[in-house]
């Protein structure tokens, strides 16, 4: 019984570990949002100095695609953001980052979860002006 009571608490901690941003889902069947493909990849450049406080430290930016879903019932796109850090000690080092986007605006951020699956998205140079 008591190894029951510790598995329970330690799953509801473990959820409480990941973040407050609620996570995004693709529903099945993927239902589009009604609006438009938003123009991603400015609305994130226009959001990078909110994301990584300091941009210019990375080498290398790459995005994905839009993955339709939800985010708070509500229709939204997905899209996952990685940013390759610069070289220190010879080791590369990299951040990953989920956004949400809704009604054309990024609305939420947060560290990428496993669920989210951005390891596998086919990803894409996201150009960065330097300030």
């Amino acid at each position: 019984m008591l190894r029951i009571v510790t598995m329970g608490f330690a799953l509801g901690l473990s959820g409480c570990g990941l973040s407050g941003m609620p996570l995004f889902s693709a529903p099945s069947p993927v239902l589009t949002p009604s609006e438009p493909e938003p123009t991603y990849k400015e609305l994130i450049s226009k959001q990078l100095r909110n994301i990584f406080p300091a941009p210019a430290s990375f080498d290398y930016l790459a995005v994905s695609g839009l993955l339709p879903g939800h985010y708070e019932n509500e229709a939204a796109w997905r899209v996952c953001l990685i940013a390759y850090l610069k070289e220190s000690s010879k080791n590369i080092d990299y951040r990953s980052e989920t956004l949400i986007i809704q009604n054309g605006a990024v609305v939420a951020w947060r560290a990428s979860a496993p669920e989210d699956k951005c390891d596998q998205e086919q990803l894409e140079s996201l150009p960065v002006t330097r300030r």
